[in-house]
């Protein structure tokens, strides 16, 4: 795992780890060990300047596990942070790695893809866990500032020892692509849901409250239906594969990514309100074209050849207004990085 702090002028700062850079090897050997292979997703600095780093590891069964580093602002681990495992020697690590969230604690891979702090200094990330059967279950983790789990979050089951867990899992097939967490430190999921029935197969976005239980007032009312919301919301009306999640300043939910059509791979944008439904004051009216919007912007460069549009993050701007980067890429020719923007 590799981190670069660069100056404001964009030269590596030398006060950072060695040269401006930082990398570790070994998070899950006592120092390098064979096959060892570390790999951060997502970085962030906390409310201490700290600098945060979630991603994997391959352990030595040979399976992923999440972890999240943290560093000093010099760019050293932080060893006030963390397990004190490897090696245990008295001192935390500056890492804590876990695996086994949807596998009752087995040797099975998690992942780690993204990551945010809330207004608490607490950590949460958001991944997958793959269980027994190597099918694949969203995940999200909630860590307090010292690098322990948080026992005030989620569910108690893994083991069922009368604390929280500090993590929280979706029963059904499913993935984290992003998370954001809003002005309240809810946490929102974007990601990828197949469940046995039809209506609960496509793009995802879950919204927990800060103790890691769904939010009750957020997303549809049909699993079961018994008049309060599921605190999730299926799209289906296209297949979207989300990269990135953010809310906007009304505490609306953006997600952003791409679908794949006859003629490619094309950049869309949705939008749902603060209640879990798609905005239909936002986006095109094209699918159906019934005189209101559809929630969503789809963008395709040239609908007339198989070319590539891919959004990688969304962003909002202090005036409101959404901003995407990601690329566009004409079949034999140049991919070239892309920032479209977008009224709010």
């Amino acid at each position: 795992m590799a981190a670069w702090r660069f100056a404001t002028d964009g030269t590596l700062d030398p006060g950072f780890g060695s040269g401006g850079m930082f990398s570790h090897n070994g998070a899950a050997w006592e120092g390098t060990g064979p096959g060892n292979y570390d790999r951060a997703f997502k970085v962030d600095v906390d409310g201490s300047g700290r600098v945060l780093a979630s991603g994997e590891r391959i352990d030595e069964n040979g399976k992923d596990d999440m972890v999240l580093w943290c560093l000093t602002d010099d760019g050293d681990l932080d060893i006030a942070f963390g397990e004190d495992s490897n090696p245990a020697d008295g001192t935390p690590d500056g890492f804590d790695a876990h695996d086994g969230a949807a596998s009752l604690g087995t040797a099975y891979s998690d992942y780690g893809y993204d990551m945010e702090v809330d207004s608490q200094n607490k950590i949460v990330v958001g991944g997958k866990s793959d269980d027994e059967s190597n099918s694949s279950h969203m995940v999200i983790w909630k860590y307090n500032a010292d690098g322990k789990l948080d026992t005030s979050f989620g569910n108690d089951f893994n083991p069922s020892d009368g604390k929280s867990d500090g993590f929280v899992v979706w029963p059904e097939t499913s993935s984290t692509q992003a998370i954001a967490v809003d002005a309240s430190d809810r946490i929102i999921v974007a990601g990828l849901i197949n469940s046995g029935m039809a209506t609960l197969q496509g793009t995802a976005i879950w919204r927990y409250n800060s103790n890691g239980m769904l939010d009750s007032t957020f997303g549809a009312d049909m699993d079961p239906s018994d008049g309060v919301p599921d605190g999730y919301t299926v799209f289906n009306a296209i297949q979207v594969f989300p990269t990135s999640v953010t809310v906007d300043h009304s505490g609306r939910v953006l997600a952003a990514g791409f679908m794949m059509t006859g003629s490619g791979i094309d950049m869309v944008l949705l939008r749902f309100t603060v209640s879990g439904d798609l905005d239909t004051t936002f986006g095109g009216d094209t699918s159906p074209a019934d005189g209101v919007p559809d929630g969503f912007v789809i963008y395709d460069h040239d609908p007339d050849i198989t070319d590539t549009e891919v959004a990688r993050a969304v962003h909002i701007d202090s005036s409101g207004r959404i901003l995407v980067t990601g690329g566009v890429e004409v079949t034999g020719t140049t991919s070239v990085m892309t920032v479209w923007r977008f009224n709010q």
